[in-house]
């Protein structure tokens, strides 16, 4: 909203783009999380690599899954690597109060150390299996998601900020109720790394 200047007018249209795309993400991953557990679980399967995560969708495109699969993880890393890059050095730009669009030359310099950062990594764990990879990265997660959703909810419900746009009650318990799941989410994510790799 802040890059295109957008008020207050557009909000509700902002909403119902919200709820669309939630909608769509979480019927995809319900999609995912069924046929994982659909087919993996009762075939005793452990994913090791993508092709093994592919078996999933081989009942429905047989020998193409594991190429279909792949391109598709392909298509989902390469725009989640430019578009979180380009998405976290503006808003950090924001604030640190150098910048606030993705038009400006800091954001996009931070979007590119960003970009640096990440293929630096995957050059330097390059031999390990790109599973383990993933359940490292959790250990990020666990940290980052729970905390960005608090400040979101802080921030949503500070009147500085949103003005006479702060959410209703029933919205703010909606959130908080997702706060929740989300911070027990992560403790059982935590619980399964801290199993893994200690015993």
């Amino acid at each position: 909203m802040q890059e295109k200047d957008w008020g207050d007018d557009l909000l509700g249209e902002s909403i119902r783009d919200s709820i669309v795309g939630i909608a769509a993400l979480t019927l995809i991953s319900a999609v995912i999380l069924v046929t994982a557990a659909t087919v993996l679980a009762t075939r005793g399967i452990a994913v090791k690599n993508a092709a093994d995560m592919a078996v999933q969708l081989e009942p429905l495109l047989g020998r193409s899954a594991k190429w279909l699969f792949c391109m598709g993880l392909w298509g989902a890393s390469f725009s989640s690597f430019i578009g979180n890059a380009v998405l976290g050095g503006t808003i950090l730009a924001d604030g640190l109060g150098i910048g606030g669009k993705v038009s400006d030359m800091i954001s996009k310099l931070i979007a590119a150390l960003i970009m640096i950062i990440g293929a630096t990594i995957a050059v330097l764990t390059q031999g390990q299996t790109p599973v383990e990879i993933i359940i490292l990265l959790q250990a990020v997660i666990i940290i980052a998601v729970p905390l960005t959703a608090f400040m979101l909810f802080w921030e949503s419900n500070r009147r500085s900020v949103m003005g006479n746009s702060v959410p209703r009650w029933w919205v703010n318990l909606l959130a908080v109720g997702g706060l929740v799941t989300i911070c027990l989410l992560a403790f059982n994510t935590l619980k399964g790394l801290i199993v893994r790799f200690i015993g």
